[in-house]
């Protein structure tokens, strides 16, 4: 149990308590802060993956081009851009359950095994975590939804998910639960190594359950995902002495700006047609659209590090 999770997760309590207790944060400053942790943290945290990618090859001793990974990359993005753009409701639920997984693999990374019950356990986890963060306030996801003009089929669904979202959020829960228990039952040593931090991940799910929709995906996010990802990153590229630290902070800030560039693009038609609600829906598809290929270079290196 690292000391950045503990210190994370002491500033969560401490940003519940400030919010329930004694000054609740306004829409706005939780859009302030929002947008400010996704220019400082949110992007910078995929701003490697070049490096990262090149890492993993050289690990599974195969040849890297970097001509073929840009080429790739941007494929993907370009794909995923289009499947957002034809078939909206479609690209966010595909991305939820990429990031789903994509959460698992970060949060429990170090003590979840390559194995399909390994997988199901991660997976499961992450739409535990994104349950906790959108179900409580999802008729306001919802009305920004709807903004997007979905077909008859698909506000159908979201009337069920917007009616039914205690239940549904009570069935992830008690799948997480039954699932957690079963593979702990049956990897008892796994369970001895690092209930510490089971019980740390308890307390952030508290923290984000109980947080306003917006403040707690900023926390979640921004915060706890981005910089235990950064960390993970740098200690990943740094461990051999390949990469130094200036090429690492140079790649990073590089393609940053570049990313930056491209979410403010999104976010300027969306202020410029829109209001602020929409400007967040906005912010979040730009970052789906980024972090498509980001996942699939963060997956190879967790299984690098497993």
């Amino acid at each position: 149990m690292s000391l950045l999770r503990i210190s994370i997760v002491i500033a969560g309590l401490i940003l519940f308590g400030v919010n329930g207790y004694l000054y609740a944060v306004s829409e706005q400053g939780q859009f302030i802060f929002f947008l400010l942790g996704i220019i400082v943290l949110g992007i910078p945290h995929g701003g490697a993956d070049l490096l990262i990618a090149s890492q993993n090859s050289r690990n599974s001793q195969r040849k890297f081009s970097k001509a073929k990974f840009n080429l790739m990359y941007l494929g993907n993005i370009a794909l995923f851009l289009v499947l957002l753009l034809s078939f909206p409701s479609l690209g966010l639920m595909l991305f939820l359950l990429l990031a789903a997984y994509h959460f698992g693999e970060t949060d429990l990374q170090g003590f979840i095994t390559e194995s399909m019950a390994g997988d199901i356990f991660m997976f499961i986890y992450g739409m535990f975590i994104l349950g906790l963060i959108f179900l409580p306030d999802f008729d306001k996801i919802y009305k920004g939804l709807e903004r997007l003009h979905p077909d008859v089929r698909t506000v159908q669904v979201l009337e069920w998910i917007n009616i039914y979202n205690t239940v549904i959020l009570g069935v992830i829960s008690f799948s997480f639960i039954a699932i957690g228990s079963l593979y702990f039952f049956y990897n008892k040593h796994l369970f001895k190594l690092h209930w510490r931090q089971l019980i740390l991940l308890s307390l952030l799910s508290i923290i984000v359950y109980k947080l306003p929709l917006l403040l707690s995906f900023s926390f979640y996010f921004v915060v706890w995902h981005s910089l235990i990802s950064l960390n993970n990153i740098i200690c990943y590229l740094l461990l051999d002495k390949s990469v130094s630290p200036v090429l690492l902070v140079k790649e990073t800030l590089t393609n940053s700006l570049i990313a930056l560039i491209g979410v403010s693009v999104l976010g300027w038609a969306a202020f410029s047609m829109l209001n602020n609600s929409d400007l967040v829906l906005y912010t979040v598809v730009g970052l789906a659209v980024l972090t498509a290929p980001h996942m699939q270079v963060m997956h190879r290196m967790y299984r690098q590090l497993n």
